[in-house]
C-alpha cells in the first residue's frame, strides 16, 4: 500500500523540503523510522501482518546543520485482519475426490473440519467451479451455503469453496467430480437351441465387447428356468461368459456389468434364451455278439428308429469291414475280421445325436471240444457259438464210437436249430464218452461258400 500527502507537496518553509516516514504499533508510543524507503514524500509500506500507524515528518530550512521548520502529520492506521483458516471442503462419504457414470448426480459437497476463523469474523461463502484442474473457476448461482449438491454432470468438473471476510478472502482445496464414460458393448451373443443333456455353449459379449466406465469390469450371471423367475448364478457366475456342461431345461440368462467406484457404472444385457431340443430314441445297436462266419459277414440288429428319426453306422477304431447300407438298422456287414469289430450306430432327430456302440467277435476255433451235462447249470449244453443261423444253413450230425448217429439238429426247411444237451434223439440221456460231431455250413445265398468240420466232443457227467 502506498501511503501519500493529503496535498500535491507541502508549502512553506524554504520552498524545499526533506521527509521522513515514521511507524507505531499503537499509535501512541515507539515510534521508529518506517522499514523501506521512508525518506520520499510517499511511502510504499512492505506487506503487513499486524495493524500499524504511520506518520511523516516534514522538513525545511537549515541552521548550523538543524531543521528550521517542521511539521508532523498526523497518523494514519493500516488495520490488518487475520487471513480466513479452516476453509477445508470434502465430498460426502467419499474422501477428497470421488468417481461417477455420466448421467449421475454426485453426492453433497460441504465444508469440513474447524469452523472458519479470521478476516472480521463475518463470512460470506460462494462455491465456485470449473472444467479444468488448472483453469478458471465461475460462481455457482444460488451456491452460497456450506454445501453444495449438483446436479446430473456428463463430464468432470472441479469445485471450490471461495470464503470472504472483510478484506481477506480465501479458496479451499479442490474437490474432483470424476466423470466416467457409460458403458457400451454390454449385450451378449444371441438365442441358442441345444440337444437336451448337452453342453450350453459359451455365451459372452457381442463383439467387439464392453467399453466405457473405467475400463475394468465384474459380470454378475441371473438365469431364469422355465419361467420359475429370475436368480443369480453361484457357480462360474461372475466371468465375462458364461457356458454349462450340460443343460436340460429351456434357460434365459442375462448379465449384469459393472466398472468405476463402488461399481458405478452398470448396466443389463439383453436376454439370450435357450430352448431345448428334443433327444432323439435311446440307440440300441444290438447286443454283443461272437460268431463264425465261413463268409465274414453279420446282419446288424439295431432297434428301427422311431419315426422321423435316422441312424447311421459307422466302423470304429478296432473294427474292420464294410457297411451294406449305413443308414440301415439291419444292413449287413462284410468283410469281418477275426477277433473284435466294433461299430457305433447313431440315431439323429433333427441336430441332436445319440450314441452306442456294439461288437462283433468273429471266431477263428469256435467248437468246443467237451460239455458235463450233470444238472449243475454249468457248461451243461453244447453250444457252437457263433453259428450265424440267419446267412448259414447249418446241419449237426453226433455220433458215438461205434458210428451209429445218436443226435442231429438242423435249421433248414423250417426246422428250429436244438444245441445237444447230452441226450439222443429220443430224449434219453446218453452215457459219458467220447463222441464225434459233423457240421456243415452252407451259405444261404446262390452259390454261396460250404463249410464242412468234424472233431471229438468228450461227454462227462461227473
Amino acid at each position: 500500500m502506498v501511503l501519500s500527502g493529503v496535498t500535491a507537496s507541502p508549502t512553506g518553509g524554504t520552498g524545499t523540503y526533506t521527509f521522513l516516514w515514521e511507524q507505531s504499533p499503537s499509535g501512541t508510543a515507539s515510534w521508529t523510522n518506517a522499514i523501506g524507503t521512508n525518506t520520499t514524500g510517499n511511502y510504499g509500506s512492505p506487506a503487513l501482518f499486524d495493524s500499524t500507524w504511520y506518520r511523516r515528518t516534514v522538513y525545511s530550512g537549515v541552521y548550523k546543520s538543524l531543521p528550521v521548520c517542521t511539521n508532523t502529520s498526523p497518523s494514519i492506521v493500516i488495520n490488518v485482519q487475520p487471513s480466513i483458516i479452516n476453509n477445508s471442503i470434502s465430498i460426502l462419504g467419499s474422501g477428497p475426490d470421488t468417481i461417477i457414470c455420466s448421467g449421475q448426480k454426485p453426492n453433497q459437497i460441504r465444508k469440513i473440519g474447524l469452523p472458519l476463523g479470521g478476516g472480521n469474523g463475518i463470512y460470506a461463502t460462494q462455491w465456485t467451479v470449473s472444467s479444468s484442474s488448472t483453469g478458471s473457476y465461475t460462481d455457482i448461482s444460488g451456491a452460497t451455503g456450506l454445501t453444495f449438491t449438483e446436479a446430473a454432470l456428463s463430464s468432470s468438473e472441479y469445485y471450490k469453496l471461495k470464503v470472504v471476510s472483510g478484506k481477506c478472502n480465501s479458496l479451499s482445496n479442490i474437490v474432483t467430480v470424476n466423470v466416467l464414460p457409460g458403458i457400451s458393448g454390454f449385450n451378449i451373443e444371441p438365442d441358442q437351441s441345444i440337444c437336451k443333456n448337452l453342453p450350453l455353449s459359451p455365451i459372452g459379449s457381442v463383439t467387439p465387447g464392453p467399453s466405457g466406465g473405467d475400463g475394468t469390469y465384474r459380470y454378475k450371471w441371473l438365469q431364469n428356468v422355465t419361467n420359475g423367475g429370475w436368480a443369480d448364478i453361484s457357480t462360474n457366475g461372475t466371468s465375462s461368459s458364461y457356458s454349462k456342461s450340460s443343460i436340460s431345461d429351456p434357460t434365459q440368462y442375462r448379465r449384469y456389468i459393472y466398472s468405476g467406484l463402488r461399481d458405478c457404472c452398470h448396466d443389463t444385457s439383453n436376454i439370450v434364451s435357450i430352448a431345448i431340443l428334443p433327444l432323439p430314441a435311446i440307440p440300441y445297436p444290438g447286443p454283443d455278439t461272437i460268431i463264425y462266419s465261413i463268409e465274414k459277414i453279420y446282419h446288424m440288429k439295431a432297434h428301427l428308429p422311431p419315426a422321423g428319426e435316422t441312424g447311421n453306422w459307422d466302423i470304429l477304431n478296432n473294427g474292420t469291414g464294410s457297411i451294406n447300407d449305413p443308414a440301415s438298422y439291419n444292413t449287413i456287414i462284410q468283410n469281418l475280421s477275426v477277433g473284435n469289430n466294433s461299430f457305433l450306430w447313431t440315431v439323429s432327430k433333427g441336430t441332436c445325436k445319440l450314441k452306442d456302440s456294439v461288437n462283433i467277435e468273429l471266431l477263428k476255433n469256435f467248437i468246443p471240444q467237451g460239455f458235463s451235462p450233470n444238472g449243475d447249470s454249468h457248461n451243461d449244453t453244447f453250444i457252437i457259438e457263433g453259428l450265424y443261423l440267419n446267412d448259414n444253413y447249418v446241419d449237426l450230425s453226433i455220433v458215438n464210437g461205434a458210428g451209429t448217429e445218436v443226435f442231429k439238429t438242423s435249421n433248414r426247411d423250417n426246422q428250429t436249430w436244438t444245441n445237444w444237451d447230452g441226450k439222443n434223439s429220443n430224449g434219453i440221456d446218453l452215457p459219458q464218452g467220447t463222441y464225434y460231431y459233423m457240421l456243415k455250413i452252407t451259405s444261404k445265398k446262390s452259390n454261396g461258400p460250404v463249410s464242412r468240420l468234424s472233431g471229438f466232443i468228450v461227454l462227462k457227467r461227473y
